[in-house]
């Protein structure tokens, strides 16, 4: 298997390309920043969830 994933990762990159990801390889990183760091939401839905917690009279605990 490494011998596979070593000749994908050989092969000749497009101009401005950096990493040959494999299958499901950017979402496995993206995943292990979400658990480290959190999931990051927008400002429209960070407004949302603030003004039906706030009407709820529910605690909302988000990070900047």
């Amino acid at each position: 298997m490494q011998r596979a994933i070593n000749d994908i990762r050989s092969v000749k990159k497009a101009p401005g390309v950096e990493k040959i990801f494999l299958p499901g390889e950017r979402e496995y990183l993206a995943k292990m920043v979400n658990l480290a760091e959190g999931i990051p939401i927008g400002t429209a839905l960070a407004a949302e969830r603030s003004s039906v917690a706030t009407y709820d009279g529910v605690p909302l605990k988000m990070q900047h």
